[in-house]
């Protein structure tokens, strides 16, 4: 299983990186597609392995009713300085995602998948988690930006504490979108 996921780990991060440039432009004669939303979101649960993920995703419109939104996200937890020993790690990590949107009138059904990798820094040595999440929800926003909310169901696929297990999980997404 574990040549499975570096596999589509690597298909992934080339759909990812390839598609990105649309996103960020550095030369100004390279015109920005006019239809590209951007939001910037904060997501509790859901495509992480821990409690929260801060995203930063781009919406290409490709028919009246359909978008592929590629995003890229990180979390940080601190070890609490109060408790001695910390009952729990501090926890980095990274996760990239791609998804498809159908829908109209600002209400999309979301569907999707990415990779998250997280580290757990527990005492000395370090722990690596890796996963597929899986996407299958509802988003909320408007066509000229503003605030944007999201819900889905993100079961987790991976190598998540003692090898290869199924994590059913769920998150719910706040954030703001905006056109440049």
């Amino acid at each position: 299983m574990k040549g499975f996921i570096n596999k589509n780990l690597y298909l992934f991060i080339f759909c990812v990186f390839s598609n990105t440039f649309f996103c960020f432009a550095q030369d100004e004669s390279i015109k920005m597609p006019q239809n590209v939303q951007h939001s910037w979101f904060l997501e509790f649960f859901g495509s992480s392995i821990s409690i929260y993920n801060l995203n930063y995703d781009c919406a290409f419109q490709i028919t009246e009713k359909q978008k592929i939104a590629v995003g890229l996200g990180g979390q940080f937890v601190p070890k609490p300085l109060i408790m001695s020993p910390p009952i729990r790690p501090a926890i980095t990590g990274i996760t990239a995602q791609i998804n498809y949107l159908y829908g109209k009138n600002n209400n999309y059904l979301e569907l999707g998948a990415g990779y998250t990798i997280t580290w757990f820094y527990p005492g000395s040595e370090v722990s690596i988690w890796k996963a597929v999440p899986i996407r299958i929800g509802y988003r909320h926003q408007k066509e000229r930006g503003g605030f944007f909310w999201k819900i889905a169901f993100t079961p987790l696929f991976g190598d998540i504490s003692e090898g290869f297990e199924v994590r059913p999980s769920g998150g719910i997404a706040i954030g703001h979108t905006f056109r440049i």
